[in-house]
């Protein structure tokens, strides 16, 4: 089944999937998720930044199926 567009998970508060703040480092960590393992992609101070992450990497695993 495509996975790949379902909903954002309902606990999410950063408002992007793969963005979450974590708290210890006072930074956002920033992953996703490839054939059932998660790929850890770093620690940013900046949100906007974050995102730009996650969204390349969104194009790099996913192409045509990513998230829109």
């Amino acid at each position: 089944a495509n996975r790949f567009n379902k909903g954002m998970d309902r606990r999410n508060k950063s408002g992007h999937a793969g963005v979450f703040w974590y708290d210890r480092y006072k930074k956002y960590q920033v992953s996703i998720t490839v054939k059932r393992k998660t790929v850890h992609l770093g620690y940013y101070e900046d949100y906007d930044e974050a995102v730009k992450v996650r969204e390349e990497a969104e194009k790099q695993y996913f192409g045509e199926y990513r998230r829109k």
